[in-house]
């Protein structure tokens, strides 16, 4: 088969796909400008670059969807200073949770209880989260790249390997958010879709270097093709599996068995305080009958959502693996969970507002959780010029993502070696490992 047309001439700095604008994809760009110089185009097949981070309106309340917030890390909270966010940052006011025992009843988590919301082995000590959203970090990370170029609605169908070495990157145009299905319509009090990320898909910041174009396919088929020195994959691990299927074998084959969970997140506003709080929610046991997997007491958890005069409480269901919710309304489901609320912490009025967001494959599903397959494809990929970030395999959450990100730009710039021009005031770069991920283990997003 012929090689595919070449973006350009070979140019001096090396090209870097990044494949997935999640917070994975996005943190691996921005750690990659830092230590090098080079052309990278991030392809994203949804609407807009953020993955599972997305920021919603509930009433007058911005309140996240995917990720409540992020363990302390050096790492995540060094990016968003250096984005420009420190003074956003909110830590939160209690990390104290409970357990919703089969028996109907709540019993403090003790600290080697906690292992889903901290670093291995240990009780965190401190989370944070954007007072403004979530969603500001991802919209930074994709205007503050220097080199980047942001192609939304553009799925990777392919990824070989050409005579040379490089890589070609098969494209197609692609309108569908694949990734989330908001409620429409369904619940109560004001609503407001969930909006694309201003201007996270604009492409090209001002005043950063030119990115290459795609080449086109076959007239009116909306397909392209991209040639690149370099590649770090950020994606889910089915969807990783499938593009690595002929070029990596024995990594894709690893990445295929992990399994991941569907969840839905309900998020409810009471008015006035129904209830007496004292910590950041609680994770539910598995029950016949129980729909909750675990809720988050977003009142009292974060300082800037304390209230006097609402409660807000977000509720996550799937993660025991059940999908009995999946079948039900948006309004069902949230009078279903409204009422084991007020099972378990006892009587309150309907509340005035709620919302539900359905993720499919949402999270790696934390009963299965098998470090090994990832190290098997890390091994797989060593060499390749392809680097993968396993944040989101292993449950560690936002810090270990960007933790993750490091080690694979790190990983590609040792690769690629002198043919990258340093960045100014980047320092040498260490062994492709990288640095160390958080490895904390979030089996729902909740508490």
């Amino acid at each position: 088969m012929a090689e595919l047309r070449s973006i350009a001439e070979r140019p001096a700095d090396p090209v870097i796909a990044i494949v997935g604008g999640g917070i994975s994809g996005l943190a691996a760009a921005h750690h990659l400008a830092a230590r090098c110089q080079a052309r990278m185009v991030l392809l994203e097949a949804s609407a807009h670059p953020g993955g599972k981070v997305r920021t919603q309106d509930v009433g007058d309340l911005r309140i996240e969807a995917g990720p409540d917030g992020f363990v302390a890390d050096d790492g995540i909270l060094t990016l968003c200073r250096e984005l420009g966010l420190g003074s956003e940052l909110v830590e939160a006011a209690t990390t104290q949770a409970y357990h919703w025992g089969a028996d109907g009843g709540l019993r403090p988590l003790t600290p080697p209880d906690m292992r889903h919301t901290g670093v291995r082995g240990q009780a965190p000590t401190r989370f944070f989260v954007l007072r403004n959203g979530l969603d500001r970090l991802i919209a930074a990370l994709a205007q503050a790249t220097p080199g980047l170029r942001v192609r939304s609605a553009t799925a990777v169908t392919s990824l070989r390997r050409l005579n040379d070495g490089r890589l070609a990157l098969g494209l197609s145009a692609t309108g569908a958010d694949g990734d989330i299905a908001p409620s429409s319509g369904a619940g109560t009090g004001p609503r407001t879709p969930n909006r694309p990320i201003a201007s996270s898909t604009a492409g090209r910041a001002a005043g950063t270097a030119h990115v290459p174009d795609m080449t086109d396919g076959p007239s009116g088929t909306g397909a392209a093709d991209l040639v690149a020195d370099a590649a770090v994959v950020a994606l889910p691990a089915r969807e990783a599996a499938a593009l690595l299927r002929d070029l990596a074998p024995d990594a894709a084959e690893a990445l295929a068995g992990i399994p991941y969970l569907d969840l839905g997140v309900v998020t409810l506003v009471y008015p006035g305080r129904p209830w007496v709080l004292n910590g950041s929610g609680f994770l539910a046991a598995e029950r016949p009958g129980r729909l909750m997997s675990g809720c988050t007491w977003l009142s009292e958890k974060w300082p800037h959502l304390a209230l006097a005069t609402q409660t807000v409480m977000r509720a996550t269901t799937g993660g025991s693996g059940s999908r009995t919710w999946a079948a039900m309304s948006d309004d069902a489901l949230a009078a279903a969970i409204h009422g084991e609320l007020t099972d378990v912490l006892g009587p309150a009025p309907a509340p005035v507002a709620t919302r539900v967001v359905r993720w499919r494959e949402a999270i790696a599903d934390h009963r299965f959780r098998d470090p090994a397959r990832v190290a098997r494809a890390h091994a797989a990929l060593a060499g390749s010029h392809v680097a993968l970030v396993a944040g989101g395999y292993t449950g560690g959450g936002l810090a270990s993502c960007v933790a993750e990100a490091a080690r694979a730009a790190d990983a590609v710039v040792a690769e690629l070696g002198p043919r990258l021009r340093r960045a100014r005031g980047a320092e040498p770069p260490g062994p492709a490992g990288g640095r160390a991920s958080a490895d904390a283990t979030q089996p729902a997003p909740d508490a």
